[in-house]
């Protein structure tokens, strides 16, 4: 196992903290001074009883989320997701080969340059929806969100769950150090209480600096967990090969449940209950007010068929969340044929080669999300 610097860093100041905290706050009984003057013995022992309750609970936590997202690696992507060269040239050349529609891939999203499907050269593969490659773990990674230094890890559908969890735990736990060290910071400053108590003072301010940091990136996750968004997706929407679908199942409870999982209980722990398999994910339909359709997954073959009979009806040509410009009109670039070994005369579509690590993917769907199923 190679250990990071960033890893160690959070490492060193997290048993820095709980130095301070079991050796001075509770250990030598320095929690008292953060209390009222006039508060009982039996009091202040019940409080320090249960403040190394809650700390300690919320560090273990914390810790163990962080060791989840840190040693849980990206999953490969399935192998029918696999092409050959051979297949590989057939696509580049606008045709779909038999040997790949009859997988049933699923795929409704497309990129949002030229509204292709989309394919990675350096993996050799379609890509699956909402993953993308990273260039620093080298794979492809389904639905990816980004690749944080501070878990030496990428974070994506094996592992966001317990990113999510690392943060929630650890502003908690910031939480908890600054209740009870502003009080020190206050004394610290008017009567200069020793060096003991200084230890104390400056835990409180490296805990107020952290958790302005940390604060904001947990609110930021937790509101991208309520709309079953990504990093990437916020910054570059996602383009449907129809424009009706989008991935926010209008229920932050549902939305929830995709990255926690339906179980309340297991889903405040940092173990494994995600919803699905990282490849097929829920829809609903834009315009459906007041109910929630699934819709069942649609292969690749079936799409792209679909799209040849709508004259490429699909995928709005305005771009937006497009970074690099994606969009245009849906007639030019977005049909494409199957590869039956007739030159049929029909309009063939690129199918695109992902040279960005956060290019647009291929895509699926999934039922009975809603339902937490």
């Amino acid at each position: 196992m190679e250990i990071h610097g960033t890893v160690i860093f959070v490492l060193l100041v997290t048993l820095w903290t709980v130095w301070v905290v079991d050796g001075l706050m509770i250990g030598k009984g320095e929690l008292r001074m953060a209390l009222p003057d006039d508060t009982s013995d039996s009091l202040v022992a019940l409080i320090m009883a249960l403040y190394a309750v809650v700390y300690h609970t919320l560090l273990f936590m914390m810790l163990w989320s962080y060791y989840k997202a840190i040693r849980t690696p990206p999953q490969p992507i399935p192998a029918k997701f696999k092409i050959s060269e051979a297949e590989l040239n057939h696509i580049e050349d606008g045709r779909l080969p038999k040997s790949v529609a009859s997988r049933d891939l699923p795929v409704l999203t497309r990129s949002g340059r030229d509204h292709a499907i989309g394919v990675c050269k350096r993996c050799m593969i379609i890509k699956p929806d909402r993953a993308h490659h990273c260039s620093t773990c080298k794979q492809c990674v389904m639905k990816m969100d980004h690749h944080c230094p501070w878990v030496a890890n990428c974070v994506g559908h094996h592992n966001y769950k317990f990113f999510c969890l690392f943060l929630n735990y650890l502003s908690l736990f910031l939480l908890a150090d600054v209740a009870m060290c502003v009080p020190f910071i206050i004394k610290w400053s008017r009567h200069g209480l020793g060096t003991a108590s200084m230890q104390t003072a400056v835990m409180g301010v490296v805990a107020i600096v952290f958790l302005l940091t940390v604060g904001p990136l947990c609110l930021s996750h937790c509101g991208l967990t309520a709309e079953n968004e990504t990093t990437l997706e916020s910054m570059r929407k996602s383009h449907f090969a129809r424009d009706t679908f989008q991935w926010n199942l209008r229920s932050c409870g549902a939305n929830c449940s995709v990255v926690y999982g339906p179980s309340c209980c297991r889903g405040m722990c940092p173990v494994a209950s995600n919803v699905g398999d990282g490849v097929e994910y829920g829809v609903v339909f834009k315009d459906t007010l007041d109910r929630g359709d699934n819709l069942s997954a649609l292969s690749i073959g079936q799409v792209v068929t679909d799209d040849h009979d709508h004259g490429g009806d699909g995928d709005g040509g305005d771009g937006d969340g497009d970074s690099d410009g994606g969009g245009g009109d849906d007639a030019d670039g977005v049909v494409a044929r199957m590869d039956d070994g007739e030159d049929d005369g029909g309009a063939v579509a690129g199918f695109r080669d992902d040279e960005d690590d956060d290019a647009e993917s291929t895509s699926t769907l999934t039922d009975n999300l809603l339902s937490g199923k």
